[in-house]
């Protein structure tokens, strides 16, 4: 996330539930202001949105055969995560959760 009035990256940590066809686990989801990244079943995945995760092993590697992968990107599953979110209404800012 970026702080435009500071104009630095700030790391965020969600803990989070990954779900797909061979189960549920728990994870987090690691944002440094410019990519995502998280662990399921010892694979990292990374992308800069969720709908370009890729993981980091070699597209061949055995440990990629409980993913559901569509040109190298992850789907068919369900990511769950909540986090803050600040709204802006007017001039008060409100603290929801996305």
């Amino acid at each position: 996330m970026t702080d435009l009035r500071w104009g630095c990256l700030m790391a965020a940590v969600y803990p989070a539930r990954y779900h797909d066809a061979h189960g549920d686990e728990q994870t987090q989801v690691e944002n440094d202001g410019k990519q995502l990244r998280f662990v399921v079943r010892g694979v990292a995945f990374i992308g800069s949105d969720f709908d370009l995760l890729e993981p980091t092993l070699d597209l061949a590697d055995p440990g990629l055969a409980t993913f559901t992968l569509n040109h190298g990107e992850l789907c068919a599953c369900r990511l769950e995560w909540s986090m803050p979110l600040p709204v802006i209404v007017g001039t008060e800012r409100i603290d929801g959760i996305l």
